[in-house]
C-alpha cells in the first residue's frame, strides 16, 4: 500500500487542488498548508532517508578503514625511517672509526719502492763495471 505522502499529491491533483485549505472527499479537518509547508526540503518518504542513512553508514565505515589503513602505513614507514637513520648512525661512526687510524701507504708506492731499492741484481752489475764512454 502506498505512503499517505505518495498519495495524497495525486488525489489533490484529480479533485482540483486545495482551495481555502479543503480538498473535496477528504475530511474538513486537514489542514493542507500545515501538511505541505513541513513536507517541503524533506524526503517525502522514510525509505528514501534509510538509503541515505545506508549510504552515509556506508561512507563513513569507507572512511574510517581508510584513515585506519593510512595509520598502519605511517606507523610502516616509520619503522622504516627508524631503520635508515640507525644504519646512517653506524655508517657514520665507522667512518670516524677509520678516519682516526693511521694511515699507510698506498699500494702503487709500495711497487714503486721495491723495483728502485736497490735491490735488484742489475743494479750491482751496474756498480762494479765501468761504463763505456
Amino acid at each position: 500500500m502506498p505512503l499517505e505522502e505518495e498519495t495524497l499529491p495525486l488525489w489533490l491533483n484529480v479533485v482540483g487542488g486545495v482551495y481555502k485549505g479543503r480538498a473535496y472527499g477528504l475530511s474538513s479537518e486537514r489542514n493542507f498548508h500545515r501538511l505541505t509547508c513541513g513536507l517541503q526540503g524533506i524526503g517525502t518518504s522514510a525509505t528514501v532517508q534509510n538509503e541515505e542513512l545506508e549510504e552515509m553508514q556506508r561512507t563513513v565505515q569507507q572512511l574510517s578503514r581508510n584513515c585506519a589503513d593510512e595509520r598502519e602505513k605511517r606507523k610502516h614507514e616509520e619503522k622504516i625511517r627508524d631503520a635508515l637513520r640507525n644504519d646512517i648512525d653506524s655508517l657514520k661512526a665507522q667512518v670516524n672509526h677509520l678516519i682516526g687510524l693511521p694511515r699507510s701507504p698506498p699500494k702503487s708506492h709500495i711497487y714503486e719502492d721495491d723495483e728502485s731499492g736497490g735491490n735488484n741484481a742489475n743494479d750491482e752489475e751496474d756498480e762494479g763495471e765501468p761504463e763505456d764512454e
